[in-house]
């Protein structure tokens, strides 16, 4: 693990607090000042505790995360998804779903099969820049939810370098304010991915129902209309995965999209 030896470093720094914060209250004691020594010495040993222990505790917390992002995300495409053998991605299944493969085909070649993908059936000029814009905004909406894995990723790294400082206020007291800032970054990142996964199955789910509504033949005006709802309902769902997903991130989050 390339990031236990940066973790000890981090560890002996702050252990070396630890270690003056206890000659500190010892010398209070001395000298008479008990209240001081018998309110922060059981904080003391406390985080002395939690210091030597954070980077498994840490690492547990994310893996469990992940485990549950995986686990989410396989019940939403399926279990061959994570052996890498399977076809069922999500990006398969939006492809194929939407019927965005044979998207070119249709619109260069006649043919006299009735098409079962939401984007290939579509018969209107109105409609075919609405599939465009949906394929466009599509893109824009999983380019952004990378950005927020990446940095997703890059804080949690940080985060367990410097777990042994997450609950170091109970020690500094003055350090309160930023060590409730990283504690609070860490148990968001740590409810991106879960959130995330589970607006993407509910994404999956409605995209089911919208294509399985396109298998449906419908003439005239009532099919524009159909359309137009269709491919605009899946434009309200990834929009709402992305902000759901960007909230919950919170400062991490804003940094990634901005």
């Amino acid at each position: 693990d390339t990031l236990y030896p940066i973790w000890i470093v981090i560890r002996q720094i702050v252990s070396l607090f630890i270690v003056f914060a206890g000659l500190y209250l010892g010398l209070m004691y001395i000298i008479g000042k008990d209240e001081k020594f018998e309110k922060y010495i059981p904080w003391v040993v406390i985080f002395a505790l939690f210091v030597n222990f954070s980077y498994p505790l840490a690492r547990t917390a994310i893996d469990v995360s992940n485990v549950i992002s995986l686990n989410i995300y396989a019940s939403a495409v399926g279990n061959d998804a994570l052996t890498g053998t399977g076809k069922n991605t999500a990006g398969a299944l939006i492809m194929n779903r939407l019927g965005l493969k044979d998207l070119v085909f249709s619109a260069t070649k006649e043919t006299t099969t009735i098409s079962t993908n939401m984007v290939t059936s579509i018969s209107s000029v109105p409609g075919a820049l609405m599939a465009v814009l949906f394929v466009v905004y599509a893109a824009y909406i999983f380019f952004m939810v990378t950005a927020l894995i990446i940095m997703r990723t890059v804080a949690l790294v940080f985060l367990t370098i410097a777990s042994p400082i997450l609950f170091v206020d109970s020690v500094i007291p003055k350090l309160g304010d930023k060590a409730v800032e990283l504690r609070k970054i860490f148990f968001e990142q740590l409810a991106v991915g879960p959130i995330f996964m589970i607006m993407l199955a509910l994404t999956l789910k409605f995209l089911d129902v919208f294509s399985g509504a396109a298998k449906t033949t419908i003439a005239g005006s009532d099919a524009t209309i159909v359309e137009f709802f269709n491919i605009a309902m899946m434009l309200i769902m990834l929009h709402i995965m992305l902000k759901v997903t960007k909230e919950t991130a919170g400062s991490v989050g804003q940094m990634a999209t901005n």
